[in-house]
């Protein structure tokens, strides 16, 4: 299958679980407080954020199913394809208002690339010598 319609069966998958997550937060966000009102057009634009959020991040996820790419470029080039992201999330408010906040919202998601690929390159690597001793 090719690489654009793998992606654009994840993203579809994705649409239904970036949907699924925002609205069961919003659930339990609502059963803690007595009540809480949303406007049609502010739910309507925070739908639509959180649908082209999920797909894409589904979309993209095809990046590491590219082979012949070694598993840095792989996680490089997924980190650059989230950037986009970071306007995504500042339009549906997951971003925090003021500058210094931001920064420390972009330093965690970096970090948390950061993070996971020590994480994926430890395991990939204990994998190897996996495969490698039952040889």
């Amino acid at each position: 299958m090719s690489y654009i319609k793998e992606g654009t069966r994840r993203g579809l998958i994705g649409i239904l679980m970036g949907l699924f997550l925002s609205y069961t937060m919003f659930l339990l966000a609502s059963l803690q407080h007595d009540v809480i009102s949303i406007e049609s057009s502010v739910f309507i634009k925070q739908y639509m954020m959180y649908a082209i959020s999920g797909f894409y991040f589904a979309f993209i996820s095809i990046i590491f199913s590219i082979e012949e790419w070694s598993v840095l470029k792989q996680f490089i080039t997924h980190v650059l394809s989230t950037l986009p992201f970071l306007p995504i999330a500042h339009m549906i408010g997951m971003m925090p208002q003021n500058t210094m906040a931001r920064v420390s919202f972009i330093g965690f998601y970096l970090s948390g690339y950061a993070i996971s690929f020590i994480i994926y390159k430890i395991y990939l690597k204990k994998q190897a010598q996996l495969i490698n001793a039952s040889l």
